[in-house]
């Protein structure tokens, strides 16, 4: 069970991770071509 615990906390970690980085991404490209996108 604690085996099971530690992967399930690994794994919502890493998705936890790949979301800020994917966040990060979004907001970069946002941000660079915002005046394409604003007009």
């Amino acid at each position: 069970m604690e085996r099971w615990t530690a992967a399930l906390k690994g794994f919502a970690y890493l998705v936890l991770a790949l979301l800020a980085v994917t966040a990060g991404y979004v907001a970069v490209t946002a941000v660079r071509y915002w005046p394409a996108i604003n007009v």
